[in-house]
């Protein structure tokens, strides 16, 4: 019986094992692999630094940003970076202190909501502990802005000359009037919006998200730091590179400048590689508030789990304790009663207790000879037999039997 519940066991195993990976077939699981540009957006980005000679790992929580590298390796941290202690956080602002880089995605607060009294000024220390600790702040402002859709780079050419494009629409200085962004740009509402950034070596363009800024006050930072260079438009700043002490923290408004559609234009591949720059290795965090392994093994094997889960409550209802009885065949031969009585009395042989193998006998001969009526003279013979017969103690099997013998004849 148990053999079979065990091969019934592994039979449903199998199947559902079967079944999970014809689903996974014909459900997309969508996973982060850098080398896969379809479900990893900075695919582009990490084979460029590659290409550059850098090391990039993946990072998704916080276990495996801690212990923090050496100073060989950059970090890039994502807006989802308030997931870390204060001791973490400490622990990071040490490593920069002593030569290390970060770059941070900013975290931003929606403005509206903000002077509607809806979120409050604890939430913006909470949103982006790290930056409020240099006195930045970051604003969403959804407000007469719109950002501009780039074309592919085998569009450019086709509806207008390259260097139209690069003269009208990537280059924020020159005039811009409706006539001229709608002939060039296709959209005579839109007006791009490219932060500037003036480097060591050069001047970089940017094309970030114009809704996103970013505030400094130097008053309120609670860390010895100093901005070296700032990128931004005539709505906000977007870029903030400041010292501390040995090393740099960076703070940007957004990161989707490094995905595949937008690393090509502009300088946004030349700003990744500055961040890179004297540098061999890349963490790049994509999400510090990883879920937890029990919900991220649902995520991926929830009809396995479930299925598990429904066959381990039919065994547990199998085996519960009901009223009645589940008569279960387990011996090949029945046993009768006389095989039972013939097992009792060789455990009675055995240890001694000859006299209580043969006390009922006795005691039923006992019972018949009070209930005869007849009265006949007992010879000699027959009282020593009678003796033996009712208080004789058998030393040998031989005796036993004669002892019941002799008893089944007086009965």
């Amino acid at each position: 019986m148990k053999r079979v519940l065990l091969v019934r066991t592994l039979l449903v195993i199998a199947v559902v094992f079967i079944t999970t990976l014809i689903v996974r077939n014909l459900i997309p699981v969508y996973e982060a692999r850098h080398q896969v540009s379809s479900v990893q957006p900075q695919a582009a980005a990490v084979r460029l630094l590659q290409a550059l000679g850098s090391t990039v790992k993946p990072v998704y929580h916080s276990g495996q940003l801690f212990p923090l590298p050496d100073h060989s390796f950059w970090i890039m941290m994502d807006r989802h970076h308030e997931v870390l202690t204060q001791d973490q956080l400490g622990e990071l602002l040490q490593w920069v202190d002593s030569g290390g880089r970060l770059v941070v995605e900013a975290d931003a607060i929606d403005h509206n909501e903000y002077r509607d009294g809806t979120i409050h000024e604890t939430t913006i220390d909470q949103r982006n502990p790290l930056l409020r600790m240099l006195g930045v702040s970051a604003w969403y402002f959804d407000e007469g802005v719109r950002r501009q859709e780039l074309p592919e780079p085998t569009v450019i050419g086709t509806h207008m000359l390259e260097s139209d494009w690069r003269q009208y629409c990537l280059n924020p200085l020159a005039p811009q009037s409706r006539t001229c962004a709608l002939r060039t740009c296709g959209d005579g509402d839109i007006f791009p919006l490219f932060s500037l950034l003036y480097s060591a070596s050069d001047v970089m363009q940017f094309e970030l998200d114009p809704r996103h800024h970013l505030a400094y006050e130097a008053s309120a930072a609670k860390l010895d730091h100093t901005l070296q260079w700032s990128a931004g438009h005539s709505q906000g700043q977007q870029l903030l590179w400041f010292n501390v002490g040995h090393g740099d923290i960076i703070a940007l408004s957004d990161f989707d400048i490094f995905q595949n559609s937008r690393l090509h234009h502009l300088d946004h591949a030349a700003l990744i590689a500055l961040f890179a720059e004297g540098r061999s290795g890349l963490l790049w965090s994509h999400h510090m508030g990883a879920p937890s392994l029990l919900y991220w093994l649902w995520q991926r094997s929830s009809l396995l789990i479930s299925s598990l889960i429904i066959l381990l409550l039919l065994l547990l209802w199998r085996h519960i304790p009901r009223r009645g009885v589940i008569v279960e065949q387990k011996h090949s031969h029945a046993v009768n009663f006389t095989d039972h009585l013939h097992a009792s009395g060789e455990l009675l042989w055995r240890t001694g207790q000859q006299q209580g193998l043969l006390l009922a006998l006795r005691q039923d001969v006992q019972r018949r000879i009070a209930a005869s009526e007849t009265d006949q003279e007992a010879t000699p013979e027959n009282a020593e037999r009678m003796e033996w017969a009712m208080q004789g103690v058998p030393k040998t099997r031989e005796e036993l039997r004669s002892i019941v013998a002799l008893l089944q004849s007086l009965r």
